[in-house]
């Protein structure tokens, strides 16, 4: 019989496979990959006596896109792959045996990620427009709960909307705050787990999932119940597999709202009982601890740091600070502690092209952009021209100011006088 670490780390790794599923055939924008994502679901439940093998064998290629595409990566994305970066090396430590000194050290360097991932969501979110009602991202997207009261609710709307963002930042500040002291560690999943069922809905079950596999490294694995735990992970499975076939063979698409809000109600009626089950009775409670190894505080130390990107002015995308309502550019911030930017090290964000006109077949075409009026820097105007190149838009004519010079192009993405010099290193890493 396997040891309750290695029953802990199936359960950790079948988690991460199903959040994957979930991210690939939430949009259906890589067809082989979404269909790759549901067969490695099936074939790891099936396969346990070889799960940690079949484990390495399905991260190969998701790991291959998740390079490909790095840093470029949305902000779920670049979680996913930090935690398959994490799994993979010791799924291979442990195919044959887990030391409690090993798992130990394992589960220290994921809790420590749920811990820099919520610090930054609540961090970036500490500034004047987020704490504004007015502009509130919390409005723009929470606010979407309001828009189901009765218009007879207007006043109570009204009342909500001036609260919800302070009451957004709380819940998401309690959170880091709650993991990291043993004895909150409740309520500090609790509220992980209900923020997530809360923007499932609304549709970010890509992320909640994710949240998912993050709140399960805080369940101590000594306290597993091993008939019940298998009940339960049997049910989750097939649930989320049926639920996924079942709107895919539908062909609901998913944009639409009504896709997302099926989708999310239904993925919180299959999390529900595994997050009331197992983590609530059962969380670790010692204090943080670095995990060992050079290589995996490296790897942390990179996490940190890319959420730390956009005090140090090197990206903005991707950095968890989705949807905060976070402004860095120029000398100052609205960070309400950092409004100085007395970290602020590179200047790529003041390097503006502003966009005077352009043609309106090709306006907003990549992220709202190219748009007049719009001030783009230089880095993200240059990868810009690069898409336009590969979506062969031609004859595009546009005018922008740079450093004070205004150019004009009738060809904007092949004229060899319309290019701005930008390394690919730098549209490699950088994005804003």
């Amino acid at each position: 019989m396997q040891s309750k670490n290695h029953i802990h780390f199936y359960v950790l790794q079948m988690l991460l496979l199903i959040s994957y599923m979930f991210h690939q055939t939430e949009s259906w924008d890589f067809r082989y990959l979404a269909l790759y994502s549901i067969f490695s679901v099936v074939a790891f439940f099936k396969l346990k006596k070889y799960q940690s093998y079949f484990f390495l064998a399905a991260s190969l290629p998701i790991l291959y896109h998740y390079i490909k595409m790095f840093p470029n990566l949305a902000n779920h994305s670049n979680l996913s792959f930090f935690i398959f970066l994490i799994l993979f090396p010791y799924s291979f430590l442990f195919s044959k045996k887990i030391t409690d000194t090993q798992y130990d050290s394992f589960l220290r360097t994921l809790r420590l990620i749920s811990f820099i991932t919520y610090f930054f969501a609540a961090f970036h979110k500490f500034n004047s427009d987020f704490f504004n009602p007015e502009v509130s991202c919390a409005n723009d997207k929470m606010g979407e709960y309001l828009d189901l009261l009765p218009e007879s609710w207007t006043i109570l709307k009204l009342r909500l909307q001036e609260v919800l963002p302070t009451l957004g930042f709380v819940t998401e500040a309690v959170i880091p705050i709650c993991l990291i002291i043993p004895r909150l560690r409740y309520f500090g999943v609790l509220f992980q787990c209900g923020l997530h069922f809360l923007l499932a809905p609304l549709g970010f079950i890509d992320f909640s999932s994710l949240a998912m596999v993050l709140s399960w490294s805080f369940i101590d694995p000594k306290n597993i119940h091993f008939d019940l735990l298998t009940k339960q992970l049997n049910t989750l499975v097939y649930s989320c597999l049926a639920l996924v076939i079942g709107l895919g063979l539908f062909r609901w698409q998913p944009q639409t709202e009504e896709f997302s809000f099926f989708e999310g109600t239904a993925f919180i009626a299959i999390f529900t009982p595994l997050v009331w089950q197992y983590i609530l009775p059962h969380l670790h409670r010692d204090f943080f601890a670095l995990p060992r190894g050079l290589v995996v505080k490296a790897l942390l130390l990179l996490l940190f740091l890319y959420g730390f990107s956009n005090y140090l002015g090197l990206r903005t995308a991707g950095t968890f600070s989705m949807f905060s309502n976070l402004k860095t550019e120029g000398s100052s911030s609205n960070h309400f502690l950092l409004s100085n930017n007395p970290f602020k090290l590179f200047s790529f964000q003041e390097d503006m092209v502003e966009v005077v006109e352009v043609d309106e077949k090709t306006q907003g075409f990549y992220r709202k952009m190219p748009s007049p009026g719009q001030l783009i820097p230089r880095v993200e105007f240059s990868r810009l021209l690069d898409i336009m190149r590969d979506e062969n838009h031609t004859n595009v004519f546009m005018t922008v100011i740079y450093e004070n010079k205004t150019i004009k192009t009738e060809n904007a993405a092949y004229d060899p006088g319309f290019d701005f010099k930008v390394p690919s290193w730098q549209k490699k890493l950088f994005k804003f």
